[in-house]
C-alpha cells in the first residue's frame, strides 16, 4: 500500500522533468543588458549652450554585441557622422561602460579612451567626443 503513492510520485516527477522545456543556447547567458541588435532612433547635437535634446533619424545605423565582448556595426563609430561606406567592428567593456572601435588610429583620445555609453529606460546611449554635446540613441531589436 506504501509503494504505490511512491510509485505514483516518482512517474509524476519523471514526466514533469521530461517535459521541461530547454533554454540551453550556444551563447552564454547575457548579464550586461548590452547584448544583441541595437537600431539608432535619435540623435543628439547641443547647439552649445546645453539646450539640445535627442531628434529622430532616419540614419539605418545598427549595433550588434556579441558575449565575447565584441560588435559589429553598419557604419563605422570613428565619428558621430559614420561611414555609411565601411561598416565597423571593435569591443566593448562593461566594466568601463565604454565602446572600441576599430580602425580609429588617427583619432588618438578615441583609440585611449573609447565611446561612453550607458543603458537608460531600455535604450542605448553613445556619447561621442565632440566641441558641443553630441549622442546617438538605440532601441534593442526584438
Amino acid at each position: 500500500m506504501m509503494k504505490t503513492p511512491f510509485i505514483l510520485l516518482l512517474a509524476t516527477s519523471g514526466i514533469l522533468l521530461a517535459c521541461s522545456k530547454d533554454d540551453s543556447t550556444n551563447e552564454p547567458e547575457d548579464t550586461t543588458g548590452i547584448v544583441g541588435t541595437w537600431q539608432l532612433i535619435e540623435q543628439l547635437a547641443d547647439p552649445g549652450d546645453g539646450s539640445g535634446v535627442f531628434h529622430p533619424t532616419k540614419n539605418d545605423l545598427r549595433l550588434t554585441f556579441r558575449t565575447n565582448g565584441s560588435y559589429t556595426s553598419t557604419n563605422s563609430l570613428c565619428s558621430v557622422f559614420g561611414d555609411p561606406q565601411n561598416a565597423g567592428t571593435g569591443t566593448y567593456n562593461t566594466e568601463k561602460l565604454s565602446l572600441h572601435p576599430a580602425g580609429c588610429e588617427d583619432n588618438e583620445w578615441l583609440s585611449e579612451n573609447g565611446l561612453p555609453y550607458k543603458l537608460e529606460n531600455g535604450n542605448l546611449i553613445v556619447y561621442y567626443f565632440c566641441i558641443e554635446g553630441c549622442a546617438q540613441k538605440f532601441e534593442k531589436v526584438k
